[in-house]
């Protein structure tokens, strides 16, 4: 009796294991669509502009906001209480920032640089890099400088096909660490990254040339 309760449970976990990886299957086909569908034409004309591989940009987007349009900002209650103590001076830097450039900033304004924005989520803060507002930078404009943003702050990674870290410095700030873990927030964030682009450089081999089993070369 106790073995057929035993069999009857992994029965069930292989079961439920094989209904959450087509579950995955199916919202990973649907981000490549929508991907695709609203981001398609933005990614084509800036990857052109600043030459960038269109490939890592369209799997940057997944990994921030699986290919939604519009995706919502999102706080992040730890950048804003770092930005809070460095405007009252109880730290001297965040990042590049220090207090005398956010002295005068209210509140408001705080939580906005303290919250992500747009298809590849850039945090607020990233306004002073590129020299303009943050209204700017969440305005009509916003794929232009997040693009921008991740030209001047790792484009050459991406132009030397350095693929993995590209990945794990827009989600981390650093390149893939020589020993131990990746320190992105998902342990599988630049394996999926990579493993989104391998998908976007089949579909283009076989749009373009009715070939599949296109290798993506990866520096180390």
């Amino acid at each position: 009796m106790k073995l057929k309760k035993i069999l009857i449970l992994i029965i069930l976990l292989a079961f439920l294991n094989a209904c959450k990886e087509d579950f995955y299957s199916n919202n990973l086909a649907n981000a490549y669509k929508r991907t695709e569908k609203n981001y398609e034409k933005d990614v084509e004309k800036y990857s052109e502009k600043f030459y960038l591989n269109k490939n890592f940009l369209k799997s940057l987007i997944i990994l921030e906001c699986n290919g939604v349009e519009n995706p919502p900002a999102r706080f992040e209650q730890g950048v804003y209480e770092n930005l809070i103590r460095l405007k009252e001076r109880k730290i001297s830097k965040f990042e590049d920032l220090t207090p005398e450039i956010i002295k005068n900033t209210p509140d408001s304004i705080i939580r906005q640089m303290a919250s992500s924005w747009g298809p590849f989520q850039i945090m607020g803060y990233k306004c002073v890099n590129l020299n303009i507002e943050i209204s700017q930078l969440k305005g009509e404009d916003i794929f232009f400088y997040s693009v921008k943003w991740i030209d001047e702050n790792y484009g050459d990674v991406i132009r030397n096909k350095e693929y993995k870290h590209a990945f794990h410095i827009h989600n981390s700030g650093k390149m893939y660490p020589d020993n131990g873990p990746p320190l992105t927030y998902d342990i599988n964030y630049v394996a999926n990254g990579i493993k989104y682009m391998k998908h976007f450089r089949e579909q283009d081999s076989i749009r373009y040339y009715g070939k599949t089993n296109i290798k993506i070369k990866v520096k180390k």
